[in-house]
């Protein structure tokens, strides 16, 4: 499940992702050269490209089946943490709080319900400047919604009835369509017949108003992720809707906001080369090519082995909601997250992805292992992979960026299920449930 900050909601240093991406690189570079048309070639790495050094490990904080949610809870200034899913002892959702330099601690006050399949949204929901918790997810084999509010002290009191539905398979962003200066709710998911995208608009004081704007039959879905950004530049947020539909296509809606909070559908597009069909994928709504208007990161995930390139990759917007061929980006294959922020300091938005990597050679072939890849932004539309090979990767998991230590660059939070490859003539692998923290070492 794509986690995009909570923006929401919403998965960039560290090394270069596998030798699949080195091997694609060299032959997008070899069939440049080939071709004649005299463009230069890539620009190669440079020679320090770590961005990320680990700071911490700890089991004991570690999910699957879950998400991870960095805010500052008890408003002292630092990026607190909320971590709700499946842990070595159970289902759990524990916050722990900062001491502004990236050392967290639980805090056992036990008020927030365990939750599996689960998302974490940190959003001040009634208005008063602090940020309130929404945990979707599945609590007693039941899909569950639970509110609770900051009483501005990082102490939280729970709502016991709110408008918001739950749903399985959760994914929640937040932002004000209404104009109204106040957080607004998108959340998609499954019903128990129905794929919904539910639009809840907030009073300004916590009361929301649901609106339904897409929903289609449970077994018409294969997979799903809706968010929210300006496609048309006219200054307020609409709505995309991605999702394999059952003639297996990758299907984009677009619905556009009048400017009070009205949706009408104004395209649907279908993918066009690339694109493997018969799996999941999430997105990601940022300026790629620095041309003022939202694009789209595209991550495919694969569910069985087959070739991967070109598979995942982005699509540029027009400036009118309009977006053009796929363009090929090498990533992580299966059970992506997917998180994005400068991590460079250049203005530009990079991406980290990590999750499962098909093998395509020897007794692993149809196997996969954990892996992970930054892509930095070259600001025309192209992406050069820095070095992630400090980062293990992880499947069933969550990625968070934010700045812990108080140094204003976003930092890397992991957590998930990581390979351990402790038999390599083993055609299966195993797997260790990870809880880990990278910090940025941009100068």
């Amino acid at each position: 499940m794509l986690k995009t900050n909570n923006c929401h909601k919403a998965f960039a240093a560290l090394g270069l992702l596998l030798p699949l991406l080195a091997a694609c690189s060299a032959a997008d570079n070899a069939s440049d050269q080939s071709s004649g048309a005299g463009q230069p070639a890539e620009a190669e790495p440079p020679a320090d490209t770590a961005l990320l050094s680990p700071l911490a490990s700890s089991a004991d904080m570690a999910v699957s089946h879950g998400d991870i949610a960095l805010g500052d809870l008890d408003a002292d200034g630092d990026n607190d943490l909320v971590v709700s899913g499946l842990g070595a002892t159970g289902v759990r959702t524990d916050r722990y709080l900062n001491d502004g330099a990236g050392v967290f601690s639980r805090v056992n006050a036990n008020d927030l319900h365990a939750m599996s399949d689960a998302s974490v949204t940190l959003v001040d929901v009634d208005g008063d400047d602090d940020l309130d918790i929404l945990l979707l997810g599945t609590d007693d084999l039941q899909k569950r919604s639970r509110l609770y509010l900051n009483t501005g002290t990082g102490d939280f009191i729970e709502v016991n009835e709110h408008d918001i539905g739950a749903v399985t398979s959760p994914f929640v962003v937040s932002g004000d369509v209404t104009g109204n200066d106040a957080a607004d709710l998108l959340v998609s998911g499954y019903t128990e017949y129905q794929y919904q995208v539910q639009l809840y608009q907030n009073d300004g004081l916590g009361e929301f108003t649901p609106v339904t704007i897409a929903s289609h039959n449970y077994t018409d879905i294969n997979s799903h992720s809706a968010q929210l950004g300006d496609l048309d530049n006219d200054s307020d947020l609409d709505i995309v809707v991605m999702y394999f539909a059952d003639n297996s296509r990758f299907q984009l809606s677009f619905y556009e906001n009048d400017g009070d909070g009205q949706f009408s559908l104004k395209s649907t597009q279908f993918a066009a080369n690339g694109i493997l069909t018969e799996s999941s994928s999430q997105f990601h709504l940022t300026d790629i090519d620095g041309d003022s208007d939202v694009d789209i990161f595209l991550v495919h995930d694969a569910t069985s082995f087959r070739h991967w390139a070109g598979s995942s990759g982005y699509l540029i917007n027009d400036g009118d909601g309009e977006f053009g061929t796929l363009q090929s980006a090498a990533l992580p294959t299966t059970d992506v997250s997917i998180c994005s922020a400068d991590m460079n300091a250049d203005d530009l938005p990079d991406i980290i992805a990590m999750g499962g990597v098909h093998q395509s050679d020897g007794i692993y072939a149809g196997d996969h292992h954990t892996g992970s890849a930054i892509l930095l932004n070259l600001d025309d539309g192209k992406f050069q992979s820095a070095d992630a090979s400090v980062i293990p990767g992880a499947v069933a998991g969550a990625c968070a960026l934010g700045d812990i230590n108080g140094d204003n660059k976003p930092d890397l939070l992991v957590t998930g299920e990581e390979t351990i490859e402790d038999n390599p003539l083993s055609a299966t692998q195993s797997t260790r449930l990870a809880f880990r923290i990278f910090v940025n070492k941009t100068k």
